[in-house]
Order: C-alpha cells, then sequence, then structure tokens
C-alpha cells in the first residue's frame, strides 16, 4: 500500500515539475485576427512573474484575419500610467518566428508563433510596479494591425534590496 502511495506522490510531482507553461489571460485589441492562446513558459501563474535576465518563451495561437507577407512585432507596456516600449525588447519580424508555417500566410490560416521576452538585467526592479499591462502587436507594412493583445506581467522583486537614505542629525 505504501509504494502505491509513494509512487502516486512520485507521479503528481512530476506532472507539478513538468507543468512549468500557462496560457495566459489576454484581451485582443482591434485587429483581422483571431488569437485561440498566448502561452508563456516558464510561467505557473498569471500574471507570469517575470525575473531579470530570464527568458521566457511565448507561444501564441493565432487564425490570420488577412493575407500576411510581412509582419514587424512590438511590445509596450505601461509605466506609471504611460505607453512606452517594451525595454530590451527590439523589434522582430514575424515571419521569422513562425513554426512549421512561412509568409506568404494566407487569411484563414492558423499558424503557432514562437518568440522570447525578458526583463532586462539591469532594470531598476524597485521603481517597476507589481503587475505591468503590456501589448503584443503585429503591423503590416502599411501600418495595418495584425495581430494585437493586451495582458498583464509580474514582476519577480523577490531578492530586491530597498535601501534606506541615511539621515545625518
Amino acid at each position: 500500500m505504501r509504494s502505491v502511495a509513494f509512487a502516486l506522490f512520485l507521479a503528481g510531482l512530476s506532472q507539478a515539475w513538468a507543468a512549468t507553461s500557462l496560457d495566459i489571460k489576454f484581451k485582443p485589441c482591434p485587429s483581422s485576427a483571431t488569437i485561440h492562446s498566448v502561452n508563456v513558459d516558464p510561467c505557473v501563474q498569471f500574471p507570469c512573474p517575470l525575473k531579470p535576465n530570464t527568458f521566457y518563451n511565448v507561444t501564441i495561437n493565432v487564425t490570420v484575419g488577412e493575407d500576411v507577407t510581412s509582419g514587424d512585432v512590438s511590445l509596450s507596456a505601461v509605466f506609471h500610467g504611460v505607453r512606452l516600449p517594451y525595454p530590451g525588447f527590439s523589434q522582430i519580424h514575424m515571419c521569422k518566428e513562425l513554426s512549421g508555417a512561412e509568409c506568404p500566410l494566407k487569411k484563414g490560416q492558423t499558424v503557432i508563433y514562437k518568440s522570447v521576452m525578458s526583463i532586462p538585467k539591469n532594470t531598476p526592479l524597485i521603481i517597476l510596479p507589481k503587475e505591468i499591462p503590456f501589448r503584443w502587436s503585429v503591423k503590416d507594412k502599411s501600418d495595418n494591425e495584425i495581430l494585437c493583445f493586451d495582458s498583464l506581467i509580474g514582476v519577480d522583486k523577490s531578492g530586491v534590496e530597498i535601501r534606506r537614505p541615511i539621515i545625518a542629525v
């Protein structure tokens, strides 16, 4: 009986270790695409608590709503009420990040788009809020939205030292 309980415990533990990715909550913004899912790995809770200098795989399952020959990806975040380009994320081309497909894409085609994001190594975490709204956007050459969604990321501030100023009396 103990060996059965131990085997069940090990099976549950291995499943917990294997479950490192999460389909996150998102809100589509106006675009011609239908987004089926957005997955972040590693991530075990929403919003995903990102750590500096750690890379996170983002997988987007999407059906394009128009023919696509190219698409520039941008990521922006809202810092203290102002939308700014996300630090450390340079624009990339959607067509270079497709899995099992290539551009041109036909209207109605469902594809898997993969990318990577992180919080840059030297980001001063102390000034960042615990949760940051962000927008993932892909635009074509004419600046039309091919795909767009809003979501949240968390900021893992564990290990951040808060220094108080020394006041001389």
